[in-house]
Order: C-alpha cells, then sequence, then structure tokens
C-alpha cells in the first residue's frame, strides 16, 4: 500500500485508510503505481462494499479516473461487493499436504462466467445474482 503509517483493522480505519491511499494516488500521479491492500474492507459491511470496490477501482485508474493509468490495486477481500469492481479475479485457497503443512494455492480467474461463479460462491447466490452485480460494478 502506499506508506500511509498506519494498518486498519476496523471498519473506520479501514476508511482513513482507503481515504488516505486514494489522496496520495491523485495529489500525487504516478508515485504509488502498485497499492497492496490486505483485508481493506475488514469491518465495512455489505452495505458499503459497493462504495469501497468503486473507490478501489477509481483509485487503479478505472472509470472516474482517480489514478494514472498503470496504477494497480491489489485488495484481498472477502466481501462480493468488492470483488465484483476488479478488474483480475485471483481465487486464493488454502489446504493442507500429506505431511501437515499448510499450502496456499493462487487460481486467476480470466473468463467472466469464473468471476461470476466465484463471487456466486462469495454471495451464497446463484450465478445470475453474480452476473448481476459484476455487470452492476462495471456501469459504475
Amino acid at each position: 500500500a502506499v506508506n500511509s503509517g498506519h494498518a486498519a483493522s476496523n471498519g473506520s480505519e479501514a476508511g482513513a485508510a482507503a481515504g488516505g491511499d486514494a489522496v496520495v494516488s491523485q495529489l500525487h500521479p504516478g508515485t504509488a503505481p502498485i497499492m497492496i491492500l490486505d483485508e481493506l474492507d475488514s469491518g465495512v459491511g455489505s452495505r458499503l462494499g459497493n462504495s469501497v470496490g468503486a473507490m478501489l477501482r477509481g483509485m487503479a485508474g478505472g472509470a472516474d479516473g482517480a489514478a494514472p493509468r498503470g496504477s494497480q490495486v491489489i485488495c484481498v477481500t472477502h466481501l462480493p461487493q468488492v470483488a465484483a469492481h476488479a478488474a483480475t479475479h485471483v481465487r486464493v485457497a488454502k489446504g493442507t499436504e500429506i505431511e501437515g503443512r499448510v499450502t496456499t494455492r493462487f487460481q486467476h480467474l480470466p473468463s467472466f462466467g469464473e468471476r461470476a461463479e466465484e463471487v456466486a460462491a462469495m454471495m451464497g447466490m446463484d450465478v445470475a445474482h453474480a452476473e448481476d452485480m459484476l455487470h452492476q460494478a462495471s456501469q459504475i
């Protein structure tokens, strides 16, 4: 993330951290081309998830152009409302091997259908709802 000197651990801190990073990306274009945010939306809740997702997309140079082209935001999230705004989805799965070691697997989800299936799994709803969410997020 942009070196803003703080870590977000709950909803209000997450919002402050995101806001600070958004301001930095707008005031100093090109100085923060990569932002890594680990569960920034923790404690935010689904009601604000869409707004957080739209803000993150803007920070990456999305629809509202808050950041220069070529900026990247890498965000770990459990909120489907946030994930729906992502241009690229990567599924992260933890498991164990025979020796009892914990493993982490990363799977790129390149197609719209794969993204919709993952968002549907995150929501616990059917794929049609996830497809609607993805389409709506792309229009904001």
